[in-house]
C-alpha cells in the first residue's frame, strides 16, 4: 500500500516538474542526460532502476538491460523479434508507436498539427506544398509518447 502510495506521489511530482518546465529546456536536459554512457557493471542496477522507475516494459526487449550503453538506448531499443504481431486485417488503424491520443481532428487549410508545445502547418510537417494538400479533408492524430513507451517508430509493410 505504501510502495503504490509513493508511486503515485512520484508520479504526480514528476508531471508537476514537466508542467513548470519549459518543454525545450527539459527536452534538451533529458536528451543530454540520457545520453551519458553508463559503465558495464552498472546497467543493471542503474539503468534496470531506471526503467522499472519509470514503468519501462523490457521484456519485449531484444537484448538484456546490460546491452544498452545509456538510459537513450532504452528508450529506441529493438524488440525481439516476433514479440508483437501486425494485425492483418486492412480495416483495422495499425499505430506506428506506442502513446497516448492527445489530439485528432480534420485536416483543413491552416489547421496546425501540435507536438510538446509547439505549432507546425501541415506544410511544414511533409515538406511538400502538393503533398500537404492531398491531405486536406482527412484526419490527423497526434501521439504522445510518455517516458515509460516504447519510442522506436514501426511502419508495417506488405
Amino acid at each position: 500500500m505504501l510502495r503504490q502510495e509513493l508511486a503515485r506521489w512520484g508520479e504526480r511530482a514528476w508531471v508537476n516538474l514537466v508542467r513548470i518546465t519549459p518543454l525545450r529546456a527539459y527536452t534538451r536536459l533529458v536528451r543530454v542526460a540520457g545520453g551519458i554512457p553508463v559503465p558495464r557493471p552498472l546497467r543493471a542496477r542503474l539503468l534496470g532502476g531506471l526503467a522499472g522507475a519509470m514503468a519501462i516494459d523490457l521484456s519485449e526487449a531484444a537484448e538484456p538491460v546490460e546491452e544498452y550503453g545509456c538510459f537513450q538506448d532504452i528508450f529506441i531499443r529493438r524488440l525481439r523479434p516476433g514479440a508483437r504481431a501486425v494485425d492483418p486485417d486492412p480495416g483495422t488503424l495499425i499505430s506506428p508507436v506506442d502513446g497516448v491520443l492527445t489530439t485528432r481532428g480534420e485536416v483543413r487549410a491552416g489547421t496546425v498539427v501540435q507536438a510538446k508545445g509547439i505549432d507546425y502547418s501541415l506544410e511544414a510537417l511533409v515538406e511538400d506544398a502538393a503533398v500537404a494538400r492531398s491531405f486536406e479533408g482527412g484526419l490527423f492524430f497526434t501521439l504522445y509518447l510518455r517516458p515509460k513507451d516504447y519510442h522506436r517508430i514501426h511502419s508495417p509493410l506488405r
